[in-house]
């Protein structure tokens, strides 16, 4: 019966690492409910968990349009180093994966984990919305920052825009090692304690 007991509690702590997985909100811009073809600035306008600074805005896409949402109606475009911020629940040591669909204009956005630089998009124009290949980076707290911010203004005077949309983070699973691992030395623990009683 001990055993048995002890293996629950062993599950529910794996469970329990797994299901810490970032509590994060509305990644398809899909809280502010807008008609066909409408945006608003999303300075103005509340954003469930994203911060906008600067010229940001988030747009309800036609069908058929060029750079169109790709999950739901929403997306959200910034212009000359706009950024948009989310801060969100981690577990620190705890991988985390970040994906998003993207397209750009001249210059180079950039994504920031934490204030720091953990992805830019140095290619050419990007004319369609396209899936980013993503990045993994490793929690260092409770909480974390992902910062998406629009290329600078050109020398020439032509607009650095960003279009984001389909945002997703979620951990990286652990390696069923590791968690194996830790199930066997709870149960070694349980056993060696059971003996001495």
């Amino acid at each position: 019966m001990q055993t048995r007991r002890l293996v629950a509690a062993a599950l529910t702590c794996v469970a329990a690492t797994c299901a810490n997985a970032a509590a994060f909100t509305d990644g398809s811009f899909e809280s502010l409910v807008l008609g066909d073809g409408q945006q608003r600035q999303a300075t103005l306008v509340p954003l469930d968990g994203w911060t906008a600074t600067g010229t940001v805005f988030v747009k309800n896409t036609l069908d058929g349009e060029q750079r169109g949402a790709t999950d739901g109606n929403n997306l959200v475009f910034m212009d000359n180093g706009s950024s948009m911020t989310q801060v969100f629940d981690t577990v620190a040591g705890q991988s985390y994966h970040v994906r998003f669909d993207y397209s750009k204009n001249r210059g180079t956005p950039v994504v920031l984990i934490d204030g720091q630089v953990a992805e830019s998009f140095a290619d050419p124009v990007v004319p369609s919305m396209a899936t980013a290949p993503g990045f993994d980076f490793v929690a260092s707290g409770a909480s974390t920052a992902l910062t998406f911010m629009a290329p600078a203004q050109h020398a020439n005077g032509s607009i650095g825009r960003l279009f984001v949309d389909n945002v997703a983070v979620s951990p990286v699973p652990e390696a069923p090692g590791a968690a194996m691992f830790a199930v066997g030395a709870l149960l070694l623990g349980g056993l060696g304690r059971r003996r001495r009683a």
